[in-house]
Parts: C-alpha cells; structure tokens; sequence
C-alpha cells in the first residue's frame, strides 16, 4: 500500500486577474484549478511564489476543463447551468462565450480537446452519451451513447479515445476511435472511476476512484499492467477527485477538504500539498470547493499531421479520424450535426 505522505508547497501571494499567460513552449506547465463557485486559479507548480485567479461565467458548479494551445483557449463546463464555456486565454470575463447551452439534468463532465482537427468531446452523465461540439460554431454531434460517462481524454495523433463510465458493478475503461467506431472495454477491474488523464510521454493512462477505495490507478493503453500509483487513508476529505499528468509529476485535487497534490509519477514516495490555495471562513471551515485540474503544457499538444489530411478529408463538417493501428481506409468518416444528414456522397450534410 502506498499511504499518502505530505510536503507542504507554500504559494505567497493570491492576484485577481483577467486574463492568463499560456506558457512558451520552452516553459514548464503552468497548472488550472477550478472551484465550484466560479473562480480558477492558475500557478507554476515549480515557482510557487504567486496565484493568480479568474472569475468564471456560469452559475458555479465549474468541474471539468481542457485546453486549446494554439488558440490560447480554455473549456469548462458549468454543472448548475449546464453549459460548455469558452474562455480566451488573452482576455478576462468580456471574452468568456457559451459554446452549447444544454438542457437540464444533462451534466456536462469530463472534456478532451482534439487539438489536430479541433473537435471538443464531452461527457454527458446526466443524458447517456458522448458528444462531439466545435468550439467555434456550437455545432454538436451526438456520437456515443453509453451509461454514465464520467471522463475522456483523446489522442488524436493515434486516432484513439478514452473514458471511464458507470459506478461500481458497470465501472469500467473504455477506449474507441475518435470515429465513434471500434469499442473495446479495457478493463472493469474498477470500482468508483472519477477522473480520467492520459500520459502522452508514456503511454498509459491514470484514474482517480473516490471514497471508500481512495485510490489513483495507471495502465497502459491496452488494458494490461494495472498498477496502484497511490492510496489515501480511509478518509472521504483525503480521496483523490479530479488529476492531471504532466512531465515527470501527477497532480490532483482531493474530496471536500479542497486541496491539491503533486507525487512523481517514478520513485516518488512522498505527495506535496500546496497550501496557500486553500481559504478559511469562521470556524476554519473550508470556503473553496476545488475541482477540475489541468496542466497547461505545449509538450501535451505537438504538432502533428492531421489524420483528415489539409482539406478536412473532404468533409462538409465534421471529420473524424480512425484508429491509426487498424489500417482503416480510408483513415476518417465524416460526420453531420445532429440537425443535418449526410447525403450519398459520404462527405456532404444536408439539413
């Protein structure tokens, strides 16, 4: 068992802002937290002299996000309203846009930005299915449909998807095309599945499992070679929630006592807790919910050639690769909004 051991990391100061500074590609990741009630606070996890913090549209309930390199873009979703947001990196509240409004009870959750053919999927827990949206015009596809899905993380250099859904007895890792097509479970060895990262410079995906279990899972991308990177004590305020990977380090935000970790992912036996993102009102009760975290990191989204080739595969609208190790020809399908059909030509929506 490997029981969480703590290093306190002190940030000094705490600056509203409004707007960020993605970092140069020369640069170390910079690290995105969401609260609940509509802030996000941002901060080099190596620096640790400064905390920066930038009010959030929405009604609050702020979980999930993802990011979009070249354009200096963020996405969050809003729980309470239901809405997959946009804000521009560059720029504070006036440049926050609605990119789909959704109906009630839809729950808008995990977000995997396809940064090659610049797709956004979403989880839908509250309906059932997984979306495919551009983040430009709103256009929305419903491309999967599946039971409680709760997170998604995409690699569009290999054509692949991957998302965790269900709880408990329908727990399980998924991994598909980005197509929608060629579904394989790769494993159900998984109890209360919650958040979802993948690991580019290694191949393997983490999870977080919420309490009891109170553990962070790896794997690799087939589905073999399971291993426990940590667990918590038997605690509902330590257990592990939303996490991100980057470079040598996993991050992750922690149950109701709103805090945040960092551990190596290789030989580290000690996790480093960052304090001053905490607040306190009276009774020194927690007064920030954190949830969704992000590593800001150009290393996460290379450029790579699309799977879609320069003209979006000929596609009227959307076009969605194929598992690149399964020799599909071609490597795409093009796909309709939800309001359009695709006409006999395979390539062309007509309403």
């Amino acid at each position: 068992m490997k029981y969480i051991s703590l290093i306190p990391v002190f940030l000094c100061f705490l600056n509203s802002i409004t707007s960020i500074t993605f970092p140069s590609t020369e640069d170390g990741p910079q690290i995105a937290v969401l609260e609940f009630k509509k802030v996000m606070k941002v901060f080099d996890p190596e620096a640790s002299e400064q905390v920066e913090s930038i009010s959030l549209r929405g009604r609050g309930g702020t979980a999930c996000l993802d990011f979009n390199y070249r354009n200096n873009e963020i996405y969050f979703t809003d729980l309470f309203s239901n809405q997959l947001i946009k804000l521009k990196a560059d720029g504070g509240e006036q440049n926050q846009k609605i990119i789909f409004d959704y109906e009630a009870r839809a729950s808008p959750e995990g977000i995997g930005y396809d940064w090659i053919h610049n797709n956004l999927y979403l989880c839908l827990w509250g309906d059932d299915h997984i979306d495919v949206l551009k983040s430009d015009t709103g256009e929305k596809i419903t491309l999967i449909n599946t039971t409680k899905p709760r997170d998604i993380e995409v690699d569009p250099r290999s054509g692949w998807m991957y998302y965790i859904a269900g709880w408990e007895e329908t727990a399980r890792l998924v991994r598909c095309g980005l197509d929608g097509q060629n579904e394989e479970v790769l494993t159900t060895d998984i109890e209360r599945p919650f958040s979802l990262s993948l690991d580019y410079s290694e191949n393997k995906l983490y999870w977080t499992e919420k309490y009891p279990v109170n553990k962070l899972y790896s794997i690799d991308l087939n589905g073999e070679n399971k291993r426990e990177f940590l667990h918590t004590s038997y605690s509902y305020d330590l257990s592990p929630s939303y996490l991100t990977v980057s470079r040598e380090y996993v991050y992750w935000t922690a149950g109701y006592k709103s805090r945040v970790y960092r551990r190596l992912k290789h030989g580290g036996t000690q996790s480093q807790r960052y304090n001053n993102l905490e607040e306190f009102g009276n009774y020194n009760i927690r007064t920030n919910l954190f949830m969704g975290i992000l590593a800001v990191d150009p290393q996460k989204q290379p450029e790579t050639a699309s799977l879609c080739g320069d003209n979006n595969g000929g596609c009227s609208h959307f076009c969605l690769p194929s598992p690149v190790d399964l020799h599909l020809s071609p490597s795409f399908t093009c796909h309709c909004p939800d309001d359009m059909e695709l006409t006999d030509d395979n390539k062309t929506c007509n309403q």
